[in-house]
């Protein structure tokens, strides 16, 4: 990984409460997925049973599906949710769409490397903390691996990586062009998938 973007300087350290930069550093006594606890209470029983999966493989993807609510004349999004919260006949005004990202989960080691990379020192904390905001461009860079986002002629989208795997420069300047509620949703579910 030695082709690593750097974390911006320019983020707002006072911005970041000091509650979730504590959440980021992977200090834990306790992680739960209750969404995914809730899910399996309702699920049918799977025809074969696998493993508990301890490891990250490389072909490992994440998706994370949100439903989104629009207002039909102008398209501007009024409503994002994961997937399920909302029933599409429930709106007969709005629009709705459900839409998919995929991600590649981070292994320990990554994330260690994100996290020394994003830490920087709080006053308010008397440590090093872990800045969420820097850390989640780094999950953009290198582990959202396709979506299914359209541009206004209704065509899908495709990101382009360069050869160590992260977006490249084209990609990532329109995936922060997206709107800034939508990926703050679709960030929060996969960290909450990918880290529990």
């Amino acid at each position: 990984m030695s082709e690593e973007p750097k974390a911006p300087e320019n983020v707002d350290q006072e911005a970041v409460t000091l509650e979730e930069a504590e959440s980021k550093t992977g200090i834990k006594e306790m992680a739960v997925n209750q969404d995914a606890v809730e899910e399996a209470k309702d699920a049918e029983k799977p025809e074969k049973e696998e493993l508990p999966s301890f490891f990250v493989e490389d072909d490992d993807r994440l998706k994370v599906e949100v439903d989104i609510l629009f207002e039909k004349g102008t398209g501007r999004l009024v409503s994002v949710s994961r997937s399920g919260l909302v029933k599409e006949d429930d709106f007969e005004t709005l629009g709705f769409s459900t839409e998919t990202f995929e991600f590649k989960p981070a292994g320990y080691e990554q994330m260690s490397n994100y996290r020394q990379r994003c830490s920087t020192f709080r006053r308010d904390a008397g440590r090093a903390l872990v800045d969420p905001i820097a850390l989640r461009n780094y999950l953009i860079v290198w582990h959202l691996k396709d979506w299914t986002i359209r541009g206004r002629d209704g065509k899908k989208i495709e990101l382009k990586f360069n050869d160590s795997g992260a977006l490249e420069d084209e990609s990532i300047q329109l995936v922060y062009k997206t709107n800034t509620t939508m990926l703050d949703v679709v960030l929060t579910l996969f960290e909450k998938d990918m880290m529990m």
